[in-house]
């Protein structure tokens, strides 16, 4: 029966906190800041974080007796007649499409960054939410581009948020490029 000898040193190559993530600590440090600050934000703009803002309202109202499929997903052209019947709520232009794509991408980031709703848990809001971020997504399709700045702050913004793949991104490179 042999001893094998305990190793009194660290093996070379291996850092002794990498197992921990504590050779991030810059980064770990500059996502704690990015969460204290969205906290403070969302403390600031909302009594309840996880209570419906106006606009998911909104969605739930106009989108009343539709019924999601099995995976809590909703129609695409029914979404889309519904909300059409609002021209007054749409999407005219491309920069409009962003500015309301990047509204509920900040409401995600500050509902994700509270106590009231850690980490993956955050609520999402309801499902017509998505819904709508889903249309406004298609829209991105159909509204030509004003102008070629405006087309690449599409091409940026779908490349960040990985809708080039698939039809979806065909669709919205063919309507910036057609």
């Amino acid at each position: 029966m042999g001893v094998e000898a305990v190793p009194t040193r660290l093996e070379a190559g291996l850092p002794p906190f990498h197992i921990y993530g504590l050779h991030e600590l810059e980064k770990l440090a500059g996502e704690s800041l990015a969460r204290a600050r969205d906290r403070a934000e969302a403390a600031g703009r909302f009594a309840n974080i996880n209570a419906d803002t106006d606009q998911e309202h909104w969605c739930c109202v106009v989108l009343a007796g539709l019924e999601p499929d099995d995976f809590d997903l909703y129609d695409g052209d029914e979404v889309a007649e519904r909300f059409k019947v609002h021209p007054d709520r749409l999407p005219h232009t491309l920069a409009d499409c962003l500015h309301e794509l990047d509204y509920w991408s900040d409401l995600w980031r500050l509902r994700r960054a509270c106590p009231e709703s850690p980490g993956a848990y955050a609520y999402e809001g309801p499902g017509e939410a998505s819904a709508r971020r889903f249309f406004v997504e298609d829209m991105l399709a159909e509204i030509r581009p004003r102008n070629r700045d405006e087309a690449k702050a599409v091409l940026r913004h779908a490349n960040i948020r990985d809708l080039l793949n698939g039809a979806k991104g065909d669709a919205i490179l063919e309507n910036l490029i057609g």
